[in-house]
């Protein structure tokens, strides 16, 4: 339950299928040579065609193919700072922000959130505290790992106030495909606008089709305002020169033919269940205060005197993998007391429905203090 990974369901035979398609359809000189460094025109039509279901209106030549959505991270961390500039992440943030900043010299500064996830008070207070900020990095729905969706309100308060103290913002978007049509929680998800919708002069967008469909196709999407589409060319030039032909074809094949279609509403009926399920048995525990699901992963937030240090060691004695917390702290390495549980990679419901069940008998017997957190 460690790995992030989208359920497996029938992505092999539709592999095979493309495999087979590509080789007779596509001429094999172009999937063994250089292709575009941001990819060709027909792929990034196809790519602006996908982002039009997360609400953008982008033309293919605001839109980049990246290496997967952790380069998609990386080349638009470049796109926007500079070594020594500041990086506004939330305090419990995804790992990859961290490793990626930390390898460019970039200063991050973590901004406070609460039970609806960042506070822009807190953003606000940021951006006027000496530090002088240059992006901020965001996912806002289905929020890693706390699996918050924020709200309207808040998403244009963010967007208002990145505006006012002329703030980048990095949009990171991996899960929000996997939401409901109906609604998260008590939020339409039609009201969740991306802050790339509500301020797309200052938004760099990314997403990938590992959460959705396969982590292995290695595709990620990285969508900006025009004026930076040659500098986007020239970073993926710099790090992969261009994505490989080869997935990059299989991946548009299935964007066009409609088989992501059906393998992304798969996957929402998969998870739903898993969730669906997960929520069920969680909640009912009397260790367990709070739980909250959203695509791929659940949060929980446990009672005293159990803390996220006890529940890994508990995890780890069954032989269950879990995250440890303070992979998500941004800067501070004190953790909450959460925890996130991965629900996809279980090969079905009844054995992740076992696997939890296992964690909620352990919790029953009450901590050991293993984690060395009391003595």
């Amino acid at each position: 339950m460690v790995v992030n990974a989208p359920a497996r369901g029938m992505r092999e035979e539709f592999l095979r299928r493309a495999l087979t398609a590509v080789s007779t359809t596509v001429d094999t000189g172009t999937l063994l040579g250089y292709e575009p460094d941001i990819g060709s025109y027909e792929h990034r039509r196809s790519a602006s065609r996908w982002l039009a279901r997360s609400g953008l209106d982008v033309d293919s030549g605001q839109v980049a193919i990246c290496h997967g959505g952790r380069h998609a991270l990386f080349v638009a961390l470049v796109a926007s700072l500079r070594a020594g500039e500041v990086l506004l992440p939330e305090a419990l943030t995804y790992p990859g922000v961290k490793s990626a900043a930390q390898l460019l010299g970039i200063t991050m500064s973590a901004v406070a959130m609460d039970a609806e996830g960042l506070v822009p008070e807190a953003l606000e207070e940021a951006c006027t505290s000496g530090t002088a900020p240059r992006a901020l990095y965001r996912m806002p729905t289905a929020h890693y790992p706390t699996a918050i969706a924020l709200s309207p309100q808040r998403r244009q308060a963010i967007a208002d106030i990145a505006r006012r103290h002329d703030l980048l913002i990095i949009e990171d978007d991996v899960f929000g495909l996997l939401l409901p049509d109906a609604d998260t929680d008590i939020i339409p998800l039609a009201a969740l606008a991306a802050l790339a919708a509500l301020a797309a002069e200052r938004t760099l967008f990314l997403t990938s089709l590992s959460k959705t469909l396969a982590p292995g196709l290695r595709c990620g999407f990285l969508a900006g305002p025009p004026e930076l589409a040659d500098r986007l060319g020239a970073l993926i030039r710099a790090t992969v020169f261009n994505p490989s032909p080869r997935s990059t074809a299989v991946s548009m094949r299935w964007l066009d033919d409609g088989t992501a279609d059906r393998l992304l509403d798969w996957q929402r009926e998969e998870m739903a269940r898993r969730r669906v399920a997960a929520e069920y048995l969680l909640r009912a525990h009397r260790e367990i205060s709070h739980v909250r699901t959203a695509a791929l992963h659940a949060w929980m937030e446990l009672r005293e005197p159990w803390t996220a240090s006890e529940m890994g060691a508990l995890a780890d004695g069954l032989g269950i993998s879990i995250s440890p917390m303070l992979y998500f702290g941004a800067v501070d390495r004190s953790v909450p007391r959460g925890v996130r549980l991965c629900l996809g990679n279980a090969p079905d419901v009844p054995t992740l429905a076992t696997t939890i069940r296992t964690l909620l008998a352990g919790l029953d017997r009450g901590p050991t203090w293993a984690s060395g957190t009391h003595v």
